[in-house]
C-alpha cells in the first residue's frame, strides 16, 4: 500500500496500463496457438470497469493508491486482473459470458489466508481491500 503522493502520476500509470491492455482486443482466434478465443470488447470493458471501480473506491475512501495489476487475456476469452506484490497474490477473472460473475483467488503466498469464490460486484468490496493493499494477514 502506498499513500498517494502524486495522484496525477498514479492515475496516469493506471490509465497507461488500461490503454496498453486494449491491445488484447486485436488478438484473433487461436492467438496462443492452442485454440485461444479472442477477447471481446464487452469483456475487456467489464474488466476495466471493475478495476477502475476498485481503484476509485480506495482512492476516495482511503486516500491510498493501489498497485496497478497486470491485465491479461485468458485463452477461454476471459480477462485476468492479477496483483502479485511480494507478500500476496490476488487474481480476479472476468469471464467472457456477461451472465457469469467474476471469480477471485487470493493468498499470502504461504498457503494460508486463502480467499476464493465468486465476486458479487453489487456488494461492497471492503473485505477485498487487504489483498489489493498487500496487508494480508495483518491485524
Amino acid at each position: 500500500m502506498t499513500e498517494i503522493s502524486d495522484p496525477v502520476q498514479w492515475f496516469m500509470n493506471l490509465s497507461e496500463t488500461i490503454i496498453c491492455s486494449a491491445e488484447m482486443l486485436k488478438l484473433e482466434e487461436n492467438w496462443d496457438g492452442r485454440g485461444g478465443k479472442s477477447i471481446s470488447k464487452d469483456t475487456w470493458l467489464r474488466a476495466i470497469s471493475l478495476l477502475s471501480s476498485i481503484a476509485w473506491k480506495i482512492w476516495q475512501e482511503q486516500n491510498i493508491q493501489i498497485a496497478v495489476p497486470d491485465i491479461a487475456p485468458v485463452p477461454d476469452g476471459s480477462v485476468d486482473l492479477d496483483w502479485k506484490p511480494e507478500n500476496y497474490e490476488l487474481l480476479i477473472n472476468i469471464p467472457a459470458d456477461p451472465q457469469k460473475p467474476p471469480t477471485y483467488y487470493g493468498d499470502d503466498l504461504k498457503g494460508s489466508n486463502v480467499i476464493k469464490g465468486e465476486l458479487d460486484t453489487s456488494e461492497a468490496l471492503d473485505w477485498l481491500l487487504p489483498y489489493v493493499f498487500g496487508q494480508v494477514g495483518e491485524a
